[in-house]
């Protein structure tokens, strides 16, 4: 931590007085002055997860526990995306003396799989956003700084493993009334397997219309709160599916 702390006397506290001295001259520039001192604390934000992660690279470097059974196979510049930016850092290869198997340790003692390159916040951000808007809109507010591609959202959420709920009640519930409610609507595909792939009837219409279905069963409607006007469904179950549309 020590460089960051050298930073901050040296470069950040400079620059934090010029944006205070900046903001008292014309005190219209509010907006200017956060946003410089959001830069600012972004940047040494950065630096330290980048510092610290170095530091911990070199504990393992000189651990005499990994000594025993690791050697230094190779020193690698590796990217890590978290919530506050991408951070750029050095970390060490080993391979075991026993097995050969070769390991960055670092990974291991901060619980990332393999080939693994997106935090946990970061995650969080992602899945968060995705689920709400778009892949591409989740892939955008993963980091404040680097945008992740929407398909690595689509495999990270593909890839999610949710635990399946065994007991089951003791009691049935009941309920004085269950609603039943079903709609859909129809979308137009680009392709179904691959582009330039839809077919035309004689009457130059294409089979690219989806129809998607929804039926969701609920016990009624209440306020989101007291005194809100909003209103929700209670214990709502969606049922969900798509079917596709072909003439002939």
């Amino acid at each position: 931590m020590y460089n960051s702390i050298k930073y901050f006397e040296e470069e950040c506290i400079k620059r934090f007085e010029k944006l205070e001295d900046d903001f008292i001259k014309n005190p219209k520039k509010l907006a200017e002055y956060v946003l410089g001192l959001t830069e600012e604390l972004h940047n040494l934000g950065l630096k330290m997860i980048q510092e610290s992660l170095e530091e911990m690279n070199q504990m393992l470097r000189k651990s005499p526990k990994r000594l025993q059974h690791w050697v230094v196979e190779s020193h690698d510049t590796k990217q890590l995306i978290t919530s506050l930016g991408a951070v750029t850092f050095e970390k060490t290869l080993f391979t075991n003396k026993e097995t050969g198997e070769s390991e960055y340790l670092l990974d291991r003692i901060m619980g990332l799989e393999k080939h693994e390159r997106i935090t946990e916040d970061a995650l969080a951000r992602m899945l968060k956003e995705s689920v709400q808007t778009s892949y591409r809109r989740g892939g955008e507010e993963t980091s404040l700084t680097t945008d992740v591609k929407k398909q690595t959202v689509k495999n990270k959420i593909h890839a999610l493993e949710f635990p399946k709920n065994k007991e089951k009640p003791e009691k049935k519930k009941e309920v004085e009334y269950l609603y039943i409610e079903a709609d859909e609507d129809h979308a137009s595909l680009q392709f179904r397997e691959k582009k330039g792939d839809l077919i035309e009837n004689e009457n130059h219409r294409k089979n690219n219309c989806l129809i998607t279905k929804l039926v969701y069963v609920h016990e009624g409607i209440e306020n989101e709160a007291p005194q809100s006007k909003r209103h929700k469904l209670v214990n709502p179950y969606y049922f969900c599916g798509t079917s596709t549309k072909v003439f002939k």
